[in-house]
């Protein structure tokens, strides 16, 4: 673990958050995380204007942006009783030291605080987080062939995977 405390906050404007999300994906392109669909997730989050509400949790060590959860909890796009999880990442330096899973608690913490039992997400089939994923309580819902596409235009395949959040 690190010597400092991680600072926690929470930013509700896309614009606001751009510009951490650019740090944690010229972090991760520098590590040789350079998966298509990983990559291609998080910059669509940062070219692509949404009317959907977001929310960013974001974990600071005192100096940087570290770690970043994106959510959706807005009633207008989720089902009742949904929410859905768009996107996680951690610096690579702080990854495998529980961060990442304090990150997706706090989203299933916000998302139960909301009325949400459920949280959902989406990735590429064969994606590298899968394992942890499964660690953290997920479970498959599907696998949904050739069901997004990738910038380039590939068709690729999905799991979506679920987890029920807790109420307290």
């Amino acid at each position: 673990m690190f010597d400092t405390p991680y600072i926690f906050s929470r930013l509700n404007d896309q614009s606001d958050a751009g510009a951490a999300l650019a740090g944690l994906l010229a972090d991760a392109r520098a590590a040789g995380d350079n998966s298509d669909a990983f990559i291609f997730s998080f910059g669509d989050m940062l070219t692509k204007e949404t009317s959907t509400q977001r929310t960013y949790l974001l974990a600071h060590d005192g100096r940087l942006v570290v770690g970043m959860v994106i959510l959706v909890i807005d009633p207008a796009v989720t089902l009742p009783g949904v929410a859905q999880l768009k996107g996680i990442i951690t610096r690579s330096a702080y990854r495998r030291k529980g961060l990442a899973t304090q990150l997706l608690g706090m989203a299933g913490k916000l998302a139960a605080e909301n009325d949400k039992r459920i949280l959902t997400l989406e990735t590429a089939t064969g994606d590298h987080p899968a394992h942890f994923f499964k660690k953290t309580g997920f479970a498959i819902n599907s696998n949904v062939p050739a069901f997004s596409s990738m910038a380039d235009g590939r068709i690729i395949d999905t799991v979506i995977y679920w987890k029920r959040v807790d109420s307290a």
